[in-house]
């Protein structure tokens, strides 16, 4: 068995479970251990629960983490498939029980410990440290290592492949029409400040437009302060739609049904380089990216013309630029299915099953 582990993501997690579980569990004999388990829907591989998550880092640390370990011992996989960076260490024990072992790095873990809001300030150079130090030998003893976007790479000193979260094309239809009677944002993902919620909703308000509009907003509150301040000026605004949590099915159809989509992430060390699957699903569903204007992301939309990179702290100019490209870009449809045949998970999975393939 290959057996995905995370004591962090999400039972639905889209790389997880979505793209990795279901489309290796047509080559292979696959697990998923993690919270909440038994709400995996998906058929085609085994599924082991840890239970509920841990509402404290500490908690998930000194109780889930050894309960994680004796149950990878009790379910004896071939493989293990790690997420979680509490959970690389496991790669210097269970090679003594003739366990192989995957690293998954979603996230440049060396840059961001300072961006962790639940981590008091005195713990954070101390932590980063320890991290380092435990990132390094971890890889050292792993039997291969996966980074979700290249830049990631850029702090190990051993052999990776990346694997990106680009979407699963064949899902998604090729034809799609628009509504033209309103135009419709769409703000999916984290809800946090440090991804541009506040401007996003600057936006919106300074979007100005002759048939109707409407913001979209699926995800999760990051905190209290994002969740009052929407719920202070907006809760009875009926342009608004929320959705905490909706299947991938329904998420896509929402993007189908909208024209712009925000991805206006602040300039911090894991936004910089990282290559947010969100992009890929918007063009994939049609939708026009609206990016800040981080390298990677203005690079990409800039390059393949799909999109809008602009600083997102000018909301006048961006709302300028964005009239302008939607008068110079009547119909994407065709351009959106040329940028979609580069970036599939297709291609990204022959990745995965062949590492799988030259481990087993």
């Amino acid at each position: 068995m290959i057996l995905h582990v995370s004591t962090v993501h999400h039972y639905s997690d889209t790389r997880i479970q979505k793209k990795m579980c279901n489309s290796s569990s047509k080559d292979f004999n696959v697990g998923l251990l993690c919270h909440d388990a038994d709400k995996v829907l998906d058929d085609g591989f085994k599924k082991y629960n840890l239970g509920k998550k841990p509402s404290s880092f500490i908690q998930r640390i000194l109780i889930q983490v050894p309960k994680t370990f004796f149950q990878i011992l009790r379910i004896k996989p071939k493989i293990v498939h790690l997420h979680d960076p509490e959970l690389f260490i496991f790669t210097l024990i269970l090679r003594f029980f003739n366990i192989s072992t995957v690293i998954d790095l979603h996230e440049d873990y060396w840059s961001t410990i300072n961006d962790k809001p639940y981590l008091h300030p005195l713990l954070k150079s101390p932590i980063a440290f320890l991290t380092k130090i435990i990132l390094n030998i971890s890889c050292k003893n792993a039997n291969e290592i996966i980074v979700a976007w290249p830049k990631i790479g850029d702090n190990l000193k051993a052999k990776f492949t990346v694997i990106n979260n680009y979407p699963n094309i064949s899902v998604y239809p090729n034809n799609i029409i628009k509504k033209h009677d309103s135009i419709n944002f769409i703000f999916s993902g984290v809800i946090s400040f440090e991804r541009g919620f506040k401007e996003a909703l600057l936006f919106f308000e300074e979007f100005h437009s002759e048939v109707p509009k409407k913001f979209i907003l699926v995800g999760r509150f990051n905190s209290e302060l994002e969740k009052n301040y929407f719920s202070h000026k907006y809760s009875t605004d009926a342009r608004f739609e929320y959705f905490e949590w909706i299947d991938q099915n329904s998420l896509m159809k929402l993007m189908i049904e909208s024209h712009l989509g925000f991805i206006f992430f602040h300039d911090l060390p894991n936004h910089r380089y990282s290559v947010p699957n969100k992009l890929f699903e918007y063009i994939a569903c049609g939708v026009i990216p609206l990016v800040s204007d981080l390298p990677f992301l203005s690079k990409f939309v800039k390059t393949h013309k799909c999109g809008i990179s602009s600083d997102i702290f000018d909301i006048q100019n961006y709302v300028l630029e964005t009239k302008k490209f939607i008068e110079e870009n009547s119909d994407l449809q065709v351009l959106f299915s040329n940028v979609k045949k580069q970036y599939s998970w297709e291609i990204e999975y022959s990745k995965l099953r062949k590492l799988y393939q030259d481990i087993l």
